[in-house]
């Protein structure tokens, strides 16, 4: 018969290998994959901004509104509109995993810009489908719009060109939020020196 000691070298040397197997397999050394859901994308959405323009001193209000989903070119896509007094467009929003894909039309082909969560501080990314397209999340910092005040806003700076037309742009985004305000300079075919800031927002 195997004495007590014995029996205990058997069982530590069966159980601590199947102990180190389960811990390396362990959910907490394997995070489940980064996503957006921290970004804003339910349809019914709405943002309501003030929006000036230091080149030409005009102040306008600009409504984003969620107004539906469709399909195209194999994506799921959200359609989004921007409507003021003097602006009207539409711009389709894909999620991939990760990444909010913005499209200038319904059939999305090329990338116009592009955001990559999870949104950390000193994280940078590029968009392959622009000549020169590059961001990266300088901060989190306090920000105050006529909203609200918030106190854990990321701030992405981005920098864009292509085919004479230049682009500079800081972003605060707030998770669960969204975009609350932003800075953007454009210099080519038309000259803008814009900022948004956020009047009011009901969001899912």
């Amino acid at each position: 018969m195997l004495r007590k000691s014995g029996l205990l070298k058997i069982f530590i040397a069966l159980f601590i290998p199947l102990l180190l197997s389960a811990c390396e397999n362990s959910t907490d050394n394997n995070p489940p994959e980064a996503n957006a859901a921290s970004f804003p994308n339910k349809v019914g959405d709405q943002w309501i901004y003030a929006v000036h323009d230091s080149l030409t001193g005009s102040v306008d209000t600009l409504t984003v509104s969620i107004v539906g989903t469709t399909t195209g070119n194999g994506k799921d896509l959200t359609i989004w509109t921007r409507k003021s007094n003097t602006y009207n467009d539409t711009i389709y929003i894909n999620v991939d995993k990760s990444t909010v894909n913005y499209y200038e039309d319904s059939y999305p082909n090329v990338v116009d810009h592009k955001i990559v969560f999870p949104l950390v501080v000193g994280k940078t990314w590029t968009n392959p489908d622009q000549v020169t397209d590059s961001s990266i999340v300088k901060n989190k910092e306090a920000v105050s719009v006529p909203a609200d005040n918030f106190s854990d806003a990321f701030r992405i700076e981005r920098n864009w060109g292509g085919f004479n037309v230049y682009g500079y742009s800081i972003t605060w985004f707030v998770e669960n939020v969204g975009i609350v305000k932003m800075y953007r300079r454009i210099q080519g075919f038309d000259n803008i020196r814009e900022t948004w800031e956020l009047l009011s927002y009901n969001v899912q």
